[in-house]
């Protein structure tokens, strides 16, 4: 089975990628997972783990308010769970939840 939000985490990586104008191989080396291994992750054929996740959120640099939502579409959550958390995390406040 496809990991279903490939595309949206992908896309949000590749962003980054672009603002901070690395590529696949640097950014392989920043957070010594292979170059395939992100490829597979960006693209859709392999969720990425936690360690990856974290990994490339803190070489990414992505920014404290954008981190949850980076981490909710690494995990594969559905779109709808994913505005639900992201509502109730901004109705609530984080500690809430």
């Amino acid at each position: 089975m496809k990991y279903e939000k490939a595309t949206a985490f992908g896309l949000m990586v590749e962003y980054f990628m672009l603002e901070r104008d690395l590529t696949q191989s640097t950014l392989a080396d920043m957070i010594a997972f292979s170059q395939s291994s992100i490829s597979l992750a960006i693209n859709g054929k392999r969720r990425p783990s936690v360690q990856m996740a974290e990994l490339l959120l803190e070489a990414l640099g992505v920014p404290d308010e954008q981190q949850a939502e980076f981490f909710l579409l690494a995990s594969g959550h559905s779109k709808k769970v994913i505005d639900q958390v992201l509502t109730r995390a901004k109705v609530k406040g984080p500690r809430e939840i």
